[in-house]
């Protein structure tokens, strides 16, 4: 599992994962469309979510709580960094637009 960890944010609803040293933005579109976080949005798990630089930010669904649903959205935001991992070689392709010269997540 990659490495990654909850911060709180302004407001109680918003919880922003951060994962250090993988290229969020280049990725944000592959993580943002998963299944597995398109599941928890459409079963309202989750009210939405925003892919940034610093992390991404997961908004709780209405009458949840974080410490109900907080696992289950770790262990589908852990699936979904994983599938959108790029495979090894992907710097040219999925880092270049971020400015990366030397993809972390295909060196695992």
């Amino acid at each position: 599992m990659r490495p990654m960890h909850p911060e709180a944010t302004g407001s109680p609803a918003v919880v922003r994962w951060v994962v250090p040293g993988y290229p969020l933005i280049a990725l944000a579109e592959r993580i943002a469309t998963d299944p597995s976080l398109r599941a928890l949005l459409d079963d309202g798990t989750l009210a939405g979510l925003d892919v940034a630089a610093e992390g991404v930010d997961l908004r709780i669904g209405a009458g949840r709580t974080w410490r109900r649903e907080g696992e289950p959205v770790r262990t589908a935001l852990a699936a979904a960094l994983e599938a959108a991992a790029p495979s090894a070689g992907c710097s040219s392709q999925a880092c270049a637009p971020s400015g990366c010269t030397g993809c972390p997540v295909s060196r695992r």
